[in-house]
């Protein structure tokens, strides 16, 4: 455009030279207008370019004696103040304007070469960056440019493309990253820093789903949360959507301290003194630290995220499954029972729905926990929520593969036909904070997802995406189901009711007392677990009593928890002023 502007200024100074020359009378020849019109598009464009150039020059010069006089002596030196070598991925408008501002401003990124899929833009350049070939050469260019990142200049990329060029970023080393929308190039909002890394959320191959919820941000907002587990993957997650709920006060308990202080700095970096932080080490194993915590800050929202999730860990392993995921659910839940809590959210496992493996028997057992203490106290809202694999969480598949693919080239599966779905943390958090406060107490709240996948073709897909060939250049092998493994997930058992209407992506289900389970199930997931004690048998006995249908409508036990706190000597007292049960009344200790 300022090329044809300097051509319509001497087209209209031709015109008007020629208009003088008539008024004169001394009109000249047609060939004399068309060459002089010619000669004056040059000379204006060059001593354009020649300004731009001399610009430039006497810029960079000035730029370089002012790096001299302020370097630091050779031996002391930083290694990273060397110039950034850069790929960029797309020859079109977009990456002309980011080699432009790359050249134009005071930055240590070097523009290297350019990657483009159209054979005819190959062995052309951009600004003096030449186009090497398409995606497929991306990881020779690489190696043979010694390339430190890759951008992306394709600002409405697919979600396909990110992902593959994230695969081969990891492969290779290379951080990547992407400029923002179309949109925002074409308003003049694109710049160097607008460029933004690429998150584990570009792998999922589908857009992100935002289901916020006004209902759960209001509960939230002036309350005292604790969430137990805090320190976890989706622990964590949850206490960054609840502290930006704003919060009364947030209490995070986790038995691992460098994941607890992790969250903890974030947490105060982001929020400072608008947040109130309360971090607690401990385990919910431990019912006296549980009635502690709950006496001393009062919480009225609870998050029980806390629970061993490793399938094949836990099947050799089963007494600490029954130790965290149902006596440290049923701990922290009775204690919140006796404390009066209004809302108590179980997270639980769509693998529940059909059990077959420790972890899915304990947390079944756990469901049935919390469903008959929802009976027994009222005062309080007991609610369970079913979520799927949880993509970017610890054991997530896809890192493992990729890790596999790097180091011996041979990626494992356990079993050909083996699916499974996923969703985000961030998906995970707001399906369990809406559950919680949509569903009445003693539901079941299930995440409707139907877009399961083969993990032989997330597999398969993945060696492809790094630019190899699965079969040929990395083995895939199955060394068959692990113990406690099963090929689908179902989210509802086999005798509980089809699922009603669903609210935002969710299906809650308030079996009656027939649908609670029964001894015949009670029995069977005790088998599942294969590990007994004196404690588990009479935690078993006290679920056959709560969900025998026959036994008609259970006593509901009401009571008042006085609460003191001796800040000198740290003693709690707790005194209930209306008697319970005598196996609620008194924590158990295991």
């Amino acid at each position: 455009p300022q090329y044809v502007g300097l051509a319509a200024g001497a087209t209209v100074a031709t015109g008007l030279l020629s208009l003088v020359d008539y008024l004169a009378a001394h009109p000249q020849t047609t060939a004399f207008y068309i060459l002089f019109w010619m000669v004056l598009v040059l000379c204006l464009t060059f001593f354009r370019l020649s300004c731009r150039l001399l610009s430039v020059k006497l810029k960079s010069n000035h730029d370089k004696k002012l790096q001299k006089s302020s370097a630091p002596l050779p031996d002391l030196a930083d290694p990273d103040d060397r110039d950034i070598r850069v790929m960029i991925i797309g020859a079109g408008y977009a990456a002309s304007q980011i080699i432009r501002e790359l050249a134009e401003t005071e930055s240590r990124y070097r523009p290297v070469v350019l990657i483009d899929d159209d054979p005819d833009k190959h062995s052309h350049h951009i600004r003096q960056v030449a186009i090497v070939g398409d995606r497929q050469q991306i990881r020779q260019a690489v190696t043979r440019y010694r390339i430190d990142e890759m951008i992306l200049a394709v600002p409405d990329a697919s979600r396909q493309l990110i992902s593959e060029l994230t695969a081969i970023s990891r492969q290779t080393g290379c951080r990547l990253k992407i400029l923002p929308r179309l949109s925002d190039l074409i308003n003049g909002r694109i710049c160097v820093r607008s460029i933004r890394c690429v998150t584990s959320e570009d792998l999922l191959g589908r857009a992100e789903e935002s289901s916020h919820d006004p209902v759960s941000a209001a509960g939230l907002a002036g309350a005292v949360v604790l969430v137990t587990g805090g320190g976890g993957s989706v622990g964590s997650e949850l206490c960054r959507q609840i502290a930006a709920c704003g919060p009364k006060r947030l209490v995070i308990f986790d038995v691992y301290e460098n994941n607890a202080y992790e969250l903890q700095q974030e947490l105060l970096a982001r929020y400072g003194n608008n947040l109130d932080l309360e971090v607690r080490i401990g385990t919910v194993c431990d019912s006296e630290r549980i009635d502690e915590l709950i006496c001393l800050f009062q919480p009225e929202v609870i998050f029980h995220a806390a629970a061993c999730k490793q399938v094949p860990l836990m099947q050799t392993n089963p007494g600490e499954a029954v130790m965290t995921n149902l006596f440290g659910t049923y701990q922290t839940a009775t204690a919140a029972a006796r404390h009066q809590v209004r809302r108590f959210i179980l997270l639980s496992t769509v693998s529940a729905g059909n059990p077959v493996s420790v972890v899915d028997a304990t947390m079944r057992l756990a469901e049935m926990t919390v469903q008959s203490l929802s009976d027994r106290f009222p005062a309080t809202i007991f609610t369970a929520v079913r979520f799927s694999n949880v993509l970017g969480s610890n054991g997530s598949v896809i890192p493992l593969f990729q890790q596999q693919i790097k180091l011996v080239r041979c990626i494992t599966v356990t079993h050909p036909e083996i699916r499974r779905c996923f969703i985000t943390l961030k998906e995970a958090a707001q399906l369990i904070m809406q559950a919680g406060f949509t569903a009445p107490g003693g539901a079941i709240c299930i995440q409707n997802r139907q877009d399961t996948i083969r993990i032989a073709d997330l597999a398969g897909n993945l060696v492809r995406l790094t630019g190899l060939e699965p079969g040929i250049d990395v083995e895939i092998t199955y060394t068959g189901l692990r113990p406690g493994e099963k090929n689908s997930v179902e989210c509802v058992l086999e005798h509980e009711p089809v699922p009603g209407e669903e609210r935002n992506g969710l299906f809650t289900i308030i079996p009656g007392t027939k649908y609670r389970g029964d001894a015949a199930e009670i029995d069977r997931l005790e088998t599942l677990i294969g590990w007994s004690s004196h404690a588990l048998r009479r935690h078993l006995a006290f679920l056959r009593s709560s969900v025998k249908p026959s036994a008609g409508p259970l006593p509901q036990a009401r009571e008042t928890v006085v609460c003191a706190y001796d800040r000198q000597s740290a003693v709690y007292t707790i005194e209930t002023t209306q008697k319970l049960s005598a196996q609620l009344a008194k924590p158990e200790v295991i």
